[in-house]
């Protein structure tokens, strides 16, 4: 095999590594470890392949691709903290943002094997138990009951008053006692 070859296997496997970390973030979510193995892909992805690129064309495209990746990353980044803090932009530009916000960094409860699971009648309860529950929006304590509800096994016998709902019902992001 000769050394182009090789190099086109290596950006090929990199292109690989970086759509795995785009397309399946979900299989990273489940907890601490599993964020830092998807920025350990994602990192060895970038590097791998802006390396890749620089031995088949120039040491100027290997740098061009990662300054253009850091901005890339730097500028969504900022503008993610830039909306959070209540700054509005073109519609364009907020759109883009709610795509990659809702298709690519949002984490829900519901889909976290070791928080939510599945109900025929429900569609989701909680797991029994105390947690925390960290996503980019906050991060939170749940109290979950052995019936799947946010509160306490008293409640269960004795309820004073009972809420149906969805995620805003279920207190999404607020802290147990607040709920």
């Amino acid at each position: 095999m000769t050394k182009k070859q090789t190099h086109i296997i290596l950006l090929l496997f990199s292109i690989f590594i970086l759509a795995i970390t785009y397309f399946r973030e979900s299989w990273f979510t489940t907890g601490d470890l599993g964020l830092w193995v998807y920025r350990l892909l994602a990192m060895s992805g970038l590097i791998l392949s802006a390396a890749t690129l620089g031995r088949l064309f120039s040491r100027k495209w290997m740098w061009a691709f990662l300054i253009f990746l850091w901005v890339g990353e730097i500028g969504l980044s900022t503008l993610f903290k830039m909306t959070v803090n209540g700054r509005t932009f073109p519609e364009k530009i907020t759109q883009f943002l709610s795509y990659i916000y809702l298709f690519h960094c949002r984490d829900y409860i519901v889909y976290d094997e070791n928080r939510g699971r599945y109900d025929e009648k429900v569609f989701y309860t909680l797991k029994p138990g105390k947690f925390k529950y960290n996503n980019m929006e906050f991060t939170s304590s749940y109290e979950v009951n052995e019936k799947g509800f946010r509160d306490d096994k008293v409640s269960l016998d004795f309820p004073e008053i009972i809420f149906l709902g969805d995620s805003y019902t279920m207190g999404w992001g607020v802290e147990q006692d607040e709920s």
